[in-house]
C-alpha cells in the first residue's frame, strides 16, 4: 500500500499469498465503495482482527458477514456466501489461501512507472525492487563472463527512464597453449580459447598417455583446466616361451621392435608367426608360433610282407616289415625312419614268393598233371589217375610250401572198384556183373510196387561211383475211391489207397445192396477188386424192380378209368385211381399197369386214411425218371415205402444231386442229448427232429455241398429245424459256383422260418456249378441249423 501528499488512503492492487485465518472473512464483489467515487476495479475485500490495514472492510462486504472458512461473492444483485479457495481444509489455523484480492481507486493521480528493460545477454537478473519510480534492477555477469561496459545496477527515475546504460557482459579468455607443443603428441581438435573452449590432443603412433589431460577446457578464472599431456612410447608385454623353437634374433619390446623364432630341427611350423612386431596397442603382430613334429606320409603297403613294429609315423619313428610266410626279401630294407626332411630312409622292401623244386622231373605211374599253377609258394599241381585207375595212396594234388617243400606225397593209383551197394526195399537183384569199372547191377520191384524215383541198373564208374541213384520202389496206388461217392452208401472203413489196402462200404438205412461189392481191395495193377457197390432202397414188397413209372399217395378223389383208357394216354398224362377202384379193378393178385406192380400190400397200408389215391404218373423218357411226391398228412413210413426209382430220382424238374455228397460248414458244433449235427447230416435223405447240420454261433455261418461235378442248378428244398428254434433262420442266401473263389448268388429266403418249414429257392437262371452255399444272415450271432437239403440240377 501506498500514499500521496494528499493524505488520501489510496488502495493499490495487490496479489498476494495470504496466511489464512480461521477468523478471516473473504469477499468477491464488483460495485461501489463510495457512491461519490467510481471504483475502477475491486477483485476481494478482507477482515482480520489482525489486520494491518486502516480500514476493517470496505465496499458490499462492510454489511455482511460469512461462517468462517467462507468468503463473500457477488450472486446477481445480491451477496451470497461460499467455501473459501484454500490448501488445506478450513478452520485449520495453518491452511494457506491462495487469492488475489485488492483495490484500486482512481484518484485522478497516475503512480510512475518505467518501461520493461531488454534481457541482457550472458547477464542475469539478482534483485529486483519493481519498475515504479525508485524501484532498481541489478545484474550479474553469468559464470565465465565479465563486464566489459554499462552499469550492473539501474534506477527508475521521475522522468520514467532507467539509470545508467545496460550492461555488456563477454565471455573470458584463456592464454594460446600452442606456444608451448607437446612432445610425441598432436593437437586433433581446437574450438577456440574463450570460455568453455577446448582443446584435444592424441598422442602419436606408438606412444600413450603417462601423464596430464588430453583435453583441456578454458575455465572462467582464464586458465585452462588440467595439466600439459606427456606422451611415452609403449611397450610391448614379455612371449611366453614357444615350444620345439629358439629365438633367432630380437630387437627389443618397445613400439615396431620385433622378435625372430626357427623351429627346431625335426619341427615345423604348422600354425602362427616365426616373425612378430610389437604394434602401438602394445600387442605383438600375427600369432605365437606353433611348431610341430614333422610326419612322414602313409607308406603304401608292401606286398607279400607284414608290420611287425612301428613307433609312428613323426620325426625319428620307424617302421619294421616281415616277409610273409612263404616269402623271402628280395631287395629293399625291413626297417625305415621318419627323417626330418619328410622323407623315410631307404626304399621299400620287395618280398618275393619262396620256389618249390619242378615235380615233372619225376613222373607218377598210371597218373597225368592235369593242372600246376607253378613251382612258387602255394602254387599247386594236381593229378589224375588215368582212365579206370583210382588213388591208392598219396595225394593228387599238391602245394609248395614256405619251406620250400611239397606238401605230401607221390599218388600212386591202382585199378577202380566201387563199393557194395546197400539192399533196396521191396526191390530183387535180377542180374550183376561185378563192382569193378564198368560193372553193373539190375533190379526189379517186387509184386504190387513200382519204381517211383532212381535207376533199376547202375553201372559202376571211373570215379568210384554207381551210375543214377539207387531205385526207390513205391507200393501202387490205386485211384481214391472217395473222388466218386456211392449214392445212398457211406465208407465205414479203409486203410488207405496202395497196394493190399482195402476201403469197406455199408449201404445207408432203408438200403440194401443190390450189386457190386461191400468190401474192395487194392490190386497190384492199380485198379480195385469187385465193382462198387449199388445201393437201392428195399421196396420189393411195394413194387416191382425196374418200374419206369412213379406212385404217389394223395388224398384227391377222382373216378377210376379203364386202363384200357391210360393206355390210350401219351407221355407225361397222369391218372389217379381211388383205392377202392384200384382193389375192384385189380383184385388181390399182382396187377401190372405199364410196368408196374401194384400188390395188395401197397392197398392195406392205405388202410385207415379216408379215401387215398394212388397217382400214376409217367414222364418222358428222355428227361429220366419221376420223383416222389408225399402230400401232407401221410407217415414218412408210408411216403418211403411208396418211391421206388434209381439212386436219383429225376423229374422234369430235374434231379436231386446232393444227396450223399462231400459237405462242409464254417464250424462244428459238438450236440448232445442224441442229437447228430455233422455237416454231411444236411444230405443223408433223414428228415428227424435230431438230424441236422449245425453250427456254432456266428455272425454268418455257412454251410455247402459238393456235387461232385458241374450241374445246371434249378432249385435248393431246404427243411428247417422240425422240432425246436426254428425261428434262428431270419435270411439265407444261396451262392452256386464252379469252386469256393468263384460263385454267384442264386436267390434268398426272407424269414423268420418255423419249425419243420420247407423251404424253396428257385434259381431261374440255371447258374452252372459244383458247390452249392448256404449262408445265414443276422443282426447278431446266431445258430445256423437245417434238417435236410435237396439240390436239384440237370
Amino acid at each position: 500500500m501506498g500514499s500521496d501528499t494528499s493524505g488520501l488512503t489510496t488502495l493499490v492492487w495487490l496479489t498476494v499469498n495470504v496466511s489464512y485465518r480461521r477468523d478471516w472473512k473473504m469477499c468477491d464483489i464488483n460495485g461501489n465503495v463510495y457512491s461519490e467515487v467510481e471504483l475502477v476495479h475491486e477483485d476481494g475485500c478482507f477482515s482480520s482482527n489482525i489486520s494491518p490495514w486502516s480500514q476493517a472492510l470496505v465496499g458490499k462486504c462492510a454489511n455482511h458477514s460469512c461462517m468462517e472458512g467462507y468468503k463473500f461473492a457477488l450472486k446477481g444483485d445480491g451477496i451470497t456466501c461460499k467455501l473459501a479457495y484454500c490448501i488445506g481444509m478450513p478452520n485449520v489455523a495453518t491452511a494457506l489461501l491462495h487469492e488475489p484480492f485488492g483495490l484500486y481507486r482512481d484518484l485522478g493521480r497516475e503512480i510512475v512507472a518505467c518501461p520493461d528493460l531488454a534481457p541482457v545477454n550472458f547477464a542475469t537478473i539478482t534483485a529486483e525492487t519493481g519498475k515504479n519510480y525508485q524501484g532498481t534492477i541489478t545484474y550479474a555477469c553469468n559464470r565465465g563472463y565479465e563486464l566489459m561496459s554499462g552499469d550492473l545496477t539501474r534506477q527508475c527515475q521521475d522522468d520514467k527512464a532507467w539509470s545508467g546504460s545496460p550492461p555488456v557482459c563477454e565471455a573470458v579468455v584463456c592464454p594460446d597453449l600452442r606456444i608451448e607443443p607437446i612432445n610425441f603428441a598432436t593437437i586433433t581438435a581446437e574450438t577456440g580459447k574463450n570460455y568453455q573452449d577446448t582443446i584435444t590432443y592424441a598422442c602419436n603412433r606408438g606412444y600413450e598417455l603417462k601423464s596430464g589431460d588430453l583435453t583441456r577446457q578454458c575455465q572462467d578464472d582464464k586458465a585452462w583446466s588440467g595439466s600439459p599431456p606427456v606422451c611415452e612410447i609403449v611397450a610391448c608385454p614379455d612371449l611366453a616361451p614357444v615350444n620345439f623353437a629358439t629365438i633367432t634374433a630380437e630387437t627389443g619390446k618397445n613400439y615396431q621392435d620385433t622378435i625372430t623364432y626357427a623351429c627346431n630341427r625335426g619341427y615345423e611350423l604348422k600354425s602362427g608367426d616365426l616373425t612378430r612386431q610389437c604394434q602401438d596397442d602394445k600387442a605383438w603382430s600375427g600369432s605365437p608360433p606353433v611348431c610341430e613334429i614333422v610326419a612322414c606320409p602313409d607308406l603304401a603297403p608292401v606286398n607279400f610282407a607284414t608290420i611287425t613294429a612301428e613307433t609312428g609315423k613323426n620325426y625319428q619313428g620307424t617302421i619294421t616289415y616281415a616277409c610273409n610266410r612263404g616269402y623271402e626279401l628280395m631287395s629293399g630294407d625291413l626297417t625305415r625312419q621318419c627323417q626330418d626332411d619328410k622323407a623315410w630312409s631307404g626304399s621299400p622292401p620287395v618280398c618275393e614268393a619262396v620256389v618249390c623244386p619242378d615235380l615233372r622231373i619225376e613222373p607218377i605211374n598210371f597218373a597225368t598233371i592235369t593242372d600246376k599253377t607253378g613251382t612258387s609258394y602255394k602254387d599247386k599241381v594236381t593229378y589224375a589217375c588215368i582212365t579206370n585207375y583210382v588213388l591208392k595212396t598219396g595225394d593228387l594234388t599238391r602245394q609248395c610250401f614256405a619251406d620250400k617243400t611239397w606238401s605230401g606225397s607221390p599218388p600212386v593209383c591202382k585199378i577202380v572198384a566201387c563199393p557194395d551197394l546197400t539192399p533196396v526195399n521191396f526191390a530183387t537183384i535180377t542180374a550183376e556183373t561185378g563192382k569193378n569199372y564198368q560193372g553193373t547191377i539190375t533190379y526189379a520191384c517186387n509184386r504190387g510196387y513200382e519204381l517211383k524215383s532212381g535207376d533199376l541198373t547202375r553201372q559202376c564208374q571211373d570215379d568210384k561211383a554207381w551210375s543214377g541213384s539207387p531205385p526207390v520202389c513205391e507200393a501202387v496206388v490205386c485211384p481214391d475211391l472217395r473222388i466218386e461217392p456211392i449214392n445212398f452208401a457211406t465208407i465205414t472203413d479203409k486203410t488207405g489207397t496202395s497196394y493190399k489196402d482195402k476201403v469197406t462200404y455199408a449201404c445207408i438205412t432203408n438200403y440194401v445192396l443190390k450189386t457190386g461189392d461191400l468190401t474192395r481191395q487194392c490190386f497190384a495193377d492199380k485198379t480195385w477188386s469187385g465193382s462198387p457197390p449199388v445201393c437201392s432202397k428195399n421196396t420189393e414188397d411195394i413194387l416191382t424192380k425196374n418200374s419206369q413209372y412213379h406212385v404217389t399217395v394223395t388224398k384227391k378223389q377222382t373216378n377210376f378209368p379203364k386202363i384200357t383208357e391210360y393206355k390210350k394216354k401219351t407221355q407225361s398224362d397222369i391218372l389217379e385211381y381211388n383205392r377202392d377202384e384200384l382193389r375192384s379193378n385189380c383184385g388181390a393178385v399182382k396187377t401190372e399197369i405199364f410196368g408196374i406192380s401194384i400188390h395188395e400190400g401197397v392197398l392195406n397200408n392205405l388202410s385207415g386214411q379216408k379215401r387215398p389215391v394212388l397217382r400214376l404218373v409217367r414222364t418222358d423218357l428222355s428227361t429220366g425218371w419221376s420223383e416222389a411226391d408225399l402230400s401232407s398228412g401221410w407217415s414218412n413210413r408210408l411216403s418211403t415205402g411208396l418211391v421206388w426209382g434209381r439212386p436219383v430220382l429225376r423229374t422234369g424238374e430235374g434231379s436231386i444231386v446232393s444227396q450223399i455228397k462231400k459237405t462242409g460248414q464254417s464250424t462244428i458244433y459238438d450236440c448232445e442229448y442224441g442229437f447228430v449235427c455233422g455237416a454231411e447230416k444236411g444230405v443223408d435223405g433223414i428228415k428227424e427232429p435230431k438230424s441236422m447240420f449245425h453250427t456254432r454261433v456266428e455272425l454268418e455261418p455257412f454251410w455247402w455241398v459238393n456235387l461232385g461235378q458241374v450241374y445246371k442248378v434249378q432249385k435248393v428244398i431246404s427243411t428247417n429245424q422240425m422240432d425246436n428254434y426254428g425261428h434262428r433262420l431270419t435270411k439265407m442266401l444261396l451262392h452256386v459256383g464252379i469252386d469256393t473263389s468263384r460263385m454267384n448268388v442264386c436267390g434268398q429266403f426272407i424269414g423268420p422260418a418255423v419249425n419243420g418249414q420247407v423251404i424253396v429257392i428257385r434259381c431261374n437262371t440255371l447258374p452252372e456249378g459244383q458247390i452249392v452255399k448256404l449262408t445265414s444272415f443276422h443282426t447278431a450271432p446266431e445258430f445256423f441249423h437245417l434238417a435236410e437239403v435237396e439240390v436239384y440240377a440237370v
